[in-house]
C-alpha cells in the first residue's frame, strides 16, 4: 500500500486496486493477471506502475493502471531450463526447457516464444542467417524465422523417436539429430527431406558435433565416439574406443581437435583428422561436488558428482569450460593442461549436493528429517481444542522432492565475451569483460534501437546518446558517437549524469585505444571534464580513461619520432 492505494493479489490470478480513505473503501480497478496465483507486488514510488510476479509460470507483469497499459509483459519457462545456445554475434540468446518451449532472449528480457514442440527441448542450434533451430523429444526438429517470429520447417523420421542431441553444420545446410534408437539422422534445411541415417552406436547416442573439417563426430553411451565423413565417406567411420559412457564432446573452432568428457570425470582430447591421442585432463576431483541430502554415504565417495555433463572450448581454442552434477563450474587452460580457475555459480542450500557435510541433527531413525514435510490439509486439522498444534502421525507426512544442483550446459559465445551455464536455476550469464557490469534498464517503451536511430536521424543527439547508453550496446554507443557533430558535444555532455555518465566514460576509454577518431574522441573528453569535473575526482572509470590516453600518447609519439622527416615531407 502507497498514500491512499492498495493493491491485492489474490490466488485465482486477479487482483484489485482500491482507493482507501477514511470513510470509505472503493474499487478502482479489477483485472485477471493469468490463472494461477500472484505471488509478489510491488509498487513504484509515484503509484502509476503496478507490478506482480507469478511464481507457477514464472510470469512478470509490469501495468499502468491510469492508462490501463502494460509497460511490460515476461514469462520464463514454467520448468526447468535444458539447453540454451548463443547467436553467432552474441546479442541473441535461445533456451529450451522440460515445457516444451523455445525462447528469446536479449538483453535480459524475452522477446519471442515458441510454443509448438509437445515435449521436452534438449537442444539448440543458430544458422549463420536468421534462424534458430530445436530438438525436442517429441521426436520433431523444428526451424525457426527469427525476423518473422514463426516456424518454417518441421522436420521428423519415418518412425517416431526420441531425440537426445542435435547439430548443425557449418554451410547450414544439412541437420543432424542423435536419437536413442542408436541412429544418427540427417535433413537438408532447405526441404526437410531426411536425406541419411547412420547407424553403428549399440547405446543411445548422447552427444553430436559437425568440425570446421566437414566431418561429424557422434559420441554415445557405447563408450565410442565416432568420426563420419558424410560427405564423401559414404556413410563409412572411424571409431575411437572411450574408457567410459560418454556424456558430451565439443570440437575447437579449427576442427582441428575434439574433447571428450566420459562419466569418470577425466578429459580427453583428440587430433582431427587423424584421430591420434592429444592428452588428457583428470578433472574428477576439480568438479567433485557436496552431499546429496538423500545420500547414505559421503561425498567424497559419491561418484555421482564427480562427472561433466557438458564441455565447451573458447573461440580462440585455448580454454576449456565444463560443468556436471556439481555446484562448480571449471576452466582449463589447455595450453597445459591445467585448471586454471574453479567458480561455484550457486549457493542455495536447498538445492541438494551444494553443502560438503550435512547437519548431524536432520538425520532421524527414519532417515534424514529432508526426506519429508508435513501435509497442510493434515496440519490444519491436527490441533486441540484450544487452537494448540498437536504431534504429528505417520500419515500426517508425505515424501519430499528436492532438486539437485546441477549444471545442463554450457556454452561460449563466439565473440568470446561471455558464456552460460544452464543449471537447476536457471540460465547463468557471464562476462569475460571484469569492468562489465549489468545495470537494469530503466522500464518504458521507448528505449529501444529503433527510438535510438529515430533520434539521431531527427537530430536529437542528447536523446540518442541516453538511449543508446541504457540498451549497451557497443556498435550503437559508436555509432552516436561518432555522427553527433563537434558543435552538438558540449551540450549533450551537460544533459547526462549518474549510470549514463560512468557508462559514456567506460566507452570512451575502449574507444580511445581502438578507435581512429581520435581528435573526436578527445572532444568528448575535454567536454566531460569541463562540466562533470568535480563529481568525478574520485571515479575509477576517469582513472581508466586517462590510462587509455596515456598509453595512445605513447603509441602516436614513438610512430612520431620513428617517421619525423616523413611528416615533414608530407607537411610541406
Amino acid at each position: 500500500m502507497i498514500g491512499h492505494m492498495l493493491v491485492v493479489g489474490f490466488k485465482t490470478g486477479n487482483f484489485a486496486l482500491y482507493s482507501v480513505n477514511e470513510k470509505e473503501v472503493t474499487v478502482i480497478h479489477t483485472l485477471n493477471m493469468s490463472d494461477f496465483e500472484i505471488n509478489a507486488i510491488s509498487i513504484n514510488n509515484s503509484g502509476e506502475w503496478l507490478a506482480f510476479a507469478s511464481k507457477t509460470l514464472g510470469q512478470l507483469l509490469v501495468w499502468e493502471w491510469k492508462s490501463e497499459n502494460y509497460v511490460l509483459r515476461q514469462m520464463g519457462h514454467s520448468s526447468q531450463i535444458i539447453t540454451a545456445s548463443f547467436s553467432p554475434d552474441g546479442n541473441i540468446i535461445a533456451t529450451g526447457g522440460i515445457d516444451g518451449k523455445v525462447k528469446l532472449w536479449e538483453k535480459g528480457l524475452c522477446f519471442a516464444t515458441f510454443s509448438e514442440h509437445t515435449n521436452g527441448i534438449v537442444d539448440l542450434a543458430f544458422s549463420k542467417t536468421n534462424a534458430v533451430l530445436s530438438a525436442s523429444k517429441d521426436g520433431t526438429v523444428r526451424a525457426y524465422d527469427i525476423a518473422r517470429y514463426k516456424q518454417f520447417r518441421v522436420m521428423t523420421t519415418n518412425t517416431p523417436v526420441e531425440f537426445t542431441c542435435m547439430a548443425l553444420d557449418n554451410s547450414g545446410e544439412f541437420v543432424c539429430a542423435g536419437a536413442v534408437d542408436y541412429q544418427i539422422y540427417i535433413w537438408a534445411l532447405q526441404t526437410g527431406i531426411l536425406c541419411d541415417v547412420l547407424s553403428g552406436h549399440t547405446a543411445p547416442v548422447s552427444c553430436v558435433a559437425f568440425s570446421a573439417l566437414n566431418l561429424l563426430i557422434t559420441g554415445s553411451w557405447d563408450k565410442t565416439v565416432r568420426i563420419w565423413d558424410i560427405f564423401e565417406g559414404k556413410g563409412e567411420c572411424e571409431v575411437i574406443d572411450h574408457h567410459s559412457e560418454v556424456h558430451a564432446l565439443c570440437i575447437r573452432g579449427d576442427g582441428k581437435e575434439i574433447g571428450i568428457a566420459g562419466n569418470n570425470g577425466e578429459l580427453y582430447f583428440w587430433k582431427l583428422p587423424e584421430a591420434e591421442d592429444h592428452g588428457f585432463i583428470e578433472g574428477k576431483h576439480d568438479i567433485a561436488g557436496g552431499r546429496g541430502k538423500f545420500d547414505r554415504f559421503t561425498a567424497k565417495n559419491n561418484a555421482n558428482n564427480k562427472n561433466f555433463n557438458s564441455i565447451s572450448y573458447s573461440p580462440d581454442g585455448n580454454l576449456l569450460l565444463a560443468a556436471g552434477n556439481s555446484k562448480y563450474g571449471c576452466i582449463y587452460d589447455l595450453r597445459h593442461k591445467v585448471l586454471l580457475h574453479r567458480f561455484s555459480y550457486t549457493e542455495n542450500r536447498s538445492l541438494s549436493g551444494v553443502l560438503d557435510k550435512l547437519n548431524s541433527k536432520d538425520m532421524t531413525e527414519a532417515g534424514p528429517i529432508n526426506e519429508f514435510e508435513i501435509d497442510e490439509y493434515n496440519l490444519q486439522d491436527d490441533v486441540d481444542e484450544f487452537g494448540i498444534p498437536q504431534p504429528h502421525r505417520p500419515g500426517d507426512i508425505m515424501r519430499k522432492a528436492n532438486k539437485e544442483v546441477r549444471a545442463n550446459k554450457v556454452i561460449y559465445a563466439q565473440n568470446g565475451k561471455q558464456f552460460g551455464i544452464v543449471t537447476t536455476e536457471g540460465l547463468l550469464v557471464y562476462s569475460c569483460d571484469s569492468e562489465e557490469r549489468f545495470l537494469p534498464l530503466n522500464l518504458g517503451i521507448e528505449v529501444t534501437r529503433g527510438n535510438t536511430v529515430k533520434a539521431l536521424v531527427e537530430e536529437e543527439y542528447t536523446k540518442a546518446m541516453i538511449l543508446a547508453l541504457q540498451l549497451g550496446e557497443d556498435y550503437l554507443q559508436r555509432d552516436v558517437i561518432i555522427r553527433v557533430p563537434d558543435i552538438d558535444v558540449a551540450a549533450v555532455v551537460q544533459q547526462i549524469s549518474g549510470a549514463e555518465l560512468l557508462r559514456l566514460i567506460k566507452l570512451l576509454a575502449k574507444e580511445a585505444e581502438r578507435s581512429r577518431e581520435l581528435g573526436l574522441i578527445l572532444t568528448w573528453v575535454k567536454e566531460i571534464c569541463k562540466f562533470h569535473s568535480k563529481s568525478l575526482k574520485a571515479a575509477n572509470e576517469i582513472r581508466s580513461l586517462l590510462r587509455s590516453l596515456a598509453k595512445k600518447y605513447q603509441e602516436l609519439s614513438w610512430m612520431c619520432r620513428e617517421n619525423t622527416y616523413t611528416l615533414q615531407y608530407l607537411s610541406r
